[in-house]
């Protein structure tokens, strides 16, 4: 059985208890992204699950707020978002090149071709636009690895029990892609100009600076 996002009653709760620092992530993230929207273009998060971020960046009057994910089961559509229900390795997203500001907080992680989805973000955008992409990532240190894994570990207990957690890992092992820090350069470098915002442990922030 695998792990459904759609299965968790909170998904915003979720993921800030499963996440070391989310939530000053997300703020470094919202506050950069209303520092590069530009009015008349689009605000695209890959992943979007509910929702809740897009609709929280505030301040972008003018632009245009759009969320895919590929199940439409947490979808909140009172906010002003766009939300569409949408396979992003699809070619059938990558023909707007009207994105200012792209965001893919660990969607890539859940992808078996994230070459794919990487090429639809990258054509959607406009040049000298922004990718944010957040991911957990594997060091090429194992025996840091390890540790840092424990020390997650650790961390998830505050909030979820053991049966929790041990009946979350098992059910991810399959569904997860996560590759090592190198070669998460070389996936963003391919875009344009990468810089690393934020890292807790094996999670990190980095921002892409399109080049066309």
């Amino acid at each position: 059985m695998s792990f459904n996002f759609a299965d968790v009653e909170d998904f915003d709760l979720h993921i800030e208890a499963s996440i070391p620092g989310y939530a000053h992530m997300v703020k470094i993230l919202k506050e950069l992204a209303r520092y590069y929207y530009k009015p008349g273009t689009d605000i695209i998060d890959y992943g979007c699950t509910t929702g809740a971020l897009l609709n929280s960046i505030k301040d972008t009057n003018g632009a245009n707020l759009v969320g895919y994910d590929i199940s439409d089961a947490q979808f909140n559509t009172e906010g002003q978002a766009t939300l569409i229900k949408r396979d992003i390795t699809k070619p059938e997203l990558a023909d707007t090149g009207r994105a200012c500001v792209s965001i893919s907080l660990f969607t890539l992680q859940f992808l078996s071709d994230r070459e794919a989805a990487l090429k639809s973000i990258f054509q959607a955008a406009k040049r000298g636009s922004i990718l944010f992409v957040a991911e957990k990532i594997y060091l090429s240190d194992s025996r840091l690895n390890e540790r840092l894994s424990s020390i997650h570990k650790q961390y998830k207990q505050n909030h979820f029990s053991p049966d929790e957690i041990m009946i979350k890992e098992a059910q991810l092992r399959g569904n997860m892609h996560c590759v090592t820090d190198h070669e998460l350069m070389q996936e963003l470098n391919e875009l344009g100009s990468v810089y690393q915002l934020w890292q807790s442990g094996q999670f990190g922030l980095w921002a892409v600076e399109i080049k066309k």
